[in-house]
């Protein structure tokens, strides 16, 4: 279950999550890739513009149809941080790369696509934000701590 949304008052007791709007982001991210079954806890009613834009995203929602074979590519340290990359097949055609920040600093990582087995420059989409690089054979990104992204690559 997915507890996101944000601290209000439900009948007279906080309802509340206590994760940052950045680790609600990861966790979406992270159970969209692998196609965890979406069970979401909250008041729903209640929900903020960035719950409700956070359970509605199409991009992150199409990938949580289209992916398969996910799986941990790697969990490296760099410069004092930790960085975990997944990849999955898209059913529709092309990739996806989630990229997390597990480490308790903001940091920038680029990630080759070598990495995730593609050769070549690529266009990527970034999921939360639809920013598109390319073509490239590589994807810079700033992530806050515990933060995450996702790129549709063709």
């Amino acid at each position: 279950m997915l507890p996101v949304g944000p601290i209000r008052q439900v009948y007279g007791r906080e309802n509340r999550t206590r994760f940052t709007e950045d680790e609600q982001r990861t966790m979406m991210t992270l159970w969209s890739v692998f196609r965890s079954p979406l069970m979401i806890g909250g008041d729903m009613p209640g929900f903020d513009g960035f719950t409700l834009d956070l359970l509605t995203n199409r991009a992150v929602l199409a990938m949580h149809k289209n992916a398969r074979g996910a799986h941990p590519v790697w969990r490296r340290k760099r410069d004092g941080k930790e960085w975990i990359l997944w990849t999955a097949e898209n059913a529709a055609g092309g990739h996806y790369l989630a990229l997390f920040n597990a480490g308790e600093e903001d940091g920038e990582i680029t990630v080759p696509l070598c990495d995730i087995e593609l050769d070549g420059e690529h266009t990527l989409t970034e999921m939360w934000t639809g920013a598109v690089t390319g073509p490239a054979d590589s994807v810079t990104v700033c992530l806050p701590k515990h933060g995450a992204a996702a790129w549709e690559v063709e």
